[in-house]
């Protein structure tokens, strides 16, 4: 009976298909400056991301271990965050069923619950420039850090969403 279901999910799922399983808004935050991710860059409140993971074909799954992600818009879903040579910008999510990989990301966890956030589209990983004031230069896509030590500026927290909370009641 678990063979049937598996068969029957990954049938339904596609090669390319989300779990859509209710997922929790998540914030993206770097270790480096505390710089919140924005999927609105008009709008500073627009910092909150739905994260999904993506099945990949065995050949990609083999490659990236800790499987993918998208970052969805939280109030357009079918926006995602996607990587365009060396920034960021927000595209499509559905670009993947054609073979675009720019919106699938790959989370790679480090010894202190920071990650380093891995583009499939280019092997590399979203960094800080924490040097620069000029908004649109402060993320970049670089080579990811394999050495013993990570510099701050490639490691990311995924964090609750940013929204009002009240405490919890004894």
């Amino acid at each position: 009976m678990k063979k049937i279901c598996c068969i029957v999910t990954l049938c339904v799922v596609g090669v390319f298909g989300t779990t859509d399983l209710p997922t929790s808004a998540v914030s993206i935050r770097s270790m480096a400056t505390g710089y919140l991710l924005k999927n609105n860059t008009k709008k500073a409140k627009s910092v909150n991301w739905e994260m999904r993971e993506v099945l990949l074909p065995g050949y990609l799954a083999n490659k990236y271990p800790f499987g993918a992600v998208q970052f969805h818009d939280i109030k357009d879903p079918s926006k995602c965050l996607a990587n365009n040579g060396s920034w960021l910008q927000i595209d499509k999510c559905d670009m993947i069923q054609a073979g675009d990989y720019r919106s699938l990301f790959s989370i790679l966890p480090t010894t202190t619950g920071a990650v380093q956030i891995l583009s499939i589209a280019n092997d590399k990983c979203l960094s800080i420039n924490p040097n620069t004031k000029m908004i649109n230069k402060i993320l970049e896509i670089q080579t990811c850090q394999t050495a013993q030590k990570i510099d701050m500026q490639w490691l990311w927290v995924i964090a609750p969403a940013v929204v009002e909370s009240k405490v919890i009641k004894r």
